[in-house]
C-alpha cells in the first residue's frame, strides 16, 4: 500500500481530533485501484517521497535545472524566431517550465519494462511537482525580467530591437489586413 500503519493512524487521529469521524472514508488500497473523482494535485501528492530528496538531491536538482532552463531556453528561442517580443518569449518560457503528468507514465513504462532504475520514478515525481510549484513564480517574474533586460541592454541594442520590433509589427499587420 501507499500509506504506512503509523500514517493512517495519524489520519484517523487528526479526523478524531476535528471531529470528522463518519465523514472521512479510509481506504486501506493502492492508489491506483481506487476509482472516482479525486483532485489530481492531491494525486500527485501521494506518489511523492520526500526522501528522494534527501537520497538524490543532486539528480532532482539537475533534472530540476535541465527542465526549467533547458525547455524555457528552447521555447523563448522558438517564440523570438516567429518573431514575437522579449516580454512574449519570456512568458512563454516561464509558462513551459514544468513537466506534466505524462513523465509519470513515462517513467511508469520504464520502470515496468525494466528499461529505466525505480529512482527514476521518484525522481519524475519530485521534478513535476517542484516545476509545478515554481513555474506560477517564474510567470510572474517574466515582466519584470523583461523590463530588466530592456533597461539593461545597451543604446545601440535598444535601438535596433525596438527597430525589429516595429517591423515585424508592421508586417502583422500587413498580412492581417492582406489576408
Amino acid at each position: 500500500y501507499n500509506i504506512s500503519k503509523q500514517q493512517l493512524a495519524y489520519a484517523r487521529e487528526r479526523a478524531r481530533q476535528e471531529g470528522l469521524i463518519g465523514r472521512v472514508e479510509y481506504i486501506e488500497d493502492d492508489y491506483r485501484n481506487i476509482r472516482g473523482q479525486f483532485d489530481a494535485f492531491v494525486s500527485v501528492g501521494m506518489l511523492v517521497d520526500p526522501r528522494i530528496l534527501v537520497r538524490q538531491p543532486f539528480q532532482v536538482l539537475a533534472v530540476v535545472a535541465i527542465i526549467i532552463f533547458g525547455k524555457a531556453v528552447a521555447a523563448f528561442l522558438i517564440v523570438r524566431a516567429f518573431r514575437y517580443p522579449l516580454r512574449t518569449g519570456l512568458t512563454v518560457a516561464a509558462s513551459l517550465a514544468q513537466i506534466g503528468e505524462f513523465s509519470f507514465v513515462i517513467a511508469g513504462v520504464g520502470l515496468a519494462t525494466g528499461a529505466a532504475p525505480a529512482a527514476l520514478y521518484q525522481v519524475a515525481v519530485a521534478v513535476s511537482v517542484i516545476t509545478a510549484l515554481f513555474t506560477p513564480l517564474l510567470v510572474r517574474l517574466a515582466d519584470p525580467l523583461s523590463a530588466v533586460i530592456d533597461r539593461r541592454l545597451p543604446k545601440p541594442v535598444q535601438t535596433v530591437v525596438t527597430l525589429y520590433e516595429s517591423w515585424v509589427e508592421l508586417l502583422r499587420r500587413r498580412t492581417k489586413t492582406e489576408g
